[in-house]
């Protein structure tokens, strides 16, 4: 099957994405809406943990 798309990095995948947002509440509904639930948060720091 030929690539859709040219990928120059050779990515195979993602283990991990980081999104942030000026304030909060900006987007967890969007997390929802595409099927991440939050999982955890930190225990010290504003971090939460959405799969």
């Amino acid at each position: 099957m030929a690539d859709l798309f040219e990928n120059p990095a050779g990515l195979d995948g993602f283990e991990f994405i980081e999104f942030s947002a000026p304030e909060k509440g900006h987007l967890e509904a969007v997390f929802e809406l595409i099927g991440f639930t939050k999982i955890a948060r930190h225990r010290t720091k504003d971090v939460e943990l959405w799969r």
